[in-house]
């Protein structure tokens, strides 16, 4: 029996952002590969409103949030400042603002970031009755933690 790669799922798993287009990857159970929808769609012939997956043979990747990574982080971690940016109760933009790519808060968090991603790909794996391979075997798999607000 085929069996995927989790770090690949990881890959594809598409991520929400303020102002980044994510393109949507679907997963073929005939083929085992990753599609993205747009190809999917033209090769159909048809609209995304009269797309359903299931009907298909495809399934589709679960959605994460970099904001709510970021809020569960900041509610989970250690650090000083973490409580005083969680009361200041910034939009997406804002808390990204936060996390920007040279400090050392984007550092912890991404780690943080790919433990989330791992247990979602797992989760996601384990639903669909997909065996996988676990080949990011360094990264220790965590469920996130709600913080109570909207992402």
């Amino acid at each position: 029996m085929k069996a995927i790669s989790l770090g690949l799922v990881m890959r594809y798993i598409p991520y929400q952002t303020q102002y980044k287009y994510v393109q949507t990857y679907l997963f073929n159970k005939n083929t085992f590969d990753f599609e993205q929808m747009c190809t999917v769609l033209e090769k159909l012939k048809i609209s995304e409103e009269e797309f359903s997956p299931w009907d298909y043979d495809f399934i589709p990747l679960p959605d994460l949030s970099y904001a709510h990574t970021r809020r569960d982080y900041l509610s989970s971690c250690h650090r000083k400042d973490a409580e005083f940016i969680l009361k200041q109760k910034l939009d997406d933009v804002s808390l990204e603002g936060c996390f920007g790519d040279e400090t050392e808060l984007h550092f912890f968090w991404y780690q943080h970031h790919l433990r989330i991603v791992k247990q979602k790909a797992i989760e996601w794996c384990e639903d669909y009755g997909i065996p996988y391979i676990d080949d990011r075997q360094t990264i220790k798999p965590m469920q996130i933690q709600q913080s109570g607000e909207d992402c």
